[in-house]
């Protein structure tokens, strides 16, 4: 009997450590599972935005390219990016105009993307990135 006292009291300590374990590892796993859902909300904020090429105008040098912003979060023009048949155009040969001068592209407003390219004498397509949000391909005569 005299044993098994200190058995007992050593199987008692074993499972308090055995639980405190338990619970600071739960608390890491719930650290852990709150930042992935906000890195989530993030990303979801991002993607859940939508841009669509609505007209394109081109005098066979000059190219007018607009976008409309019809997502639901306001997007930096800046980081708009343009694909001539299947080429990137470089940024620096691009002049984007945005409807309030600076600031963010709200949604519903239209932005206008000027450049000077080569173009097909017959079909051309152009598509817009932004962020993560691609338009598809926007067919046009031209050239």
């Amino acid at each position: 009997m005299a044993e098994s006292v200190p058995m007992v009291l050593m199987f008692l300590a074993t499972v308090m450590v055995s639980a405190g374990l338990v619970g600071v590892l739960n608390h890491q796993v719930s650290i852990i599972e709150s930042g992935a859902l906000a890195k989530k909300w993030e990303l979801e904020e991002i993607v859940s935005g939508e841009i669509e090429v609505v007209h394109v105008w081109t005098d066979g040098t000059n190219l007018s390219v607009y976008v409309v912003n019809s997502g639901g979060v306001p997007l930096d023009p800046g980081l708009s990016q343009v694909r001539v048949n299947g080429e990137w155009v470089s940024p620096s040969s691009m002049v984007i105009v945005n409807p309030r001068g600076n600031g963010l592209w709200g949604t519903g407003e239209v932005l206008e993307i000027n450049l000077s390219t080569t173009l097909n004498t017959g079909w051309n397509t152009v598509a817009v990135l932004n962020s993560l949000l691609w338009t598809p391909e926007y067919r046009f005569r031209g050239g």
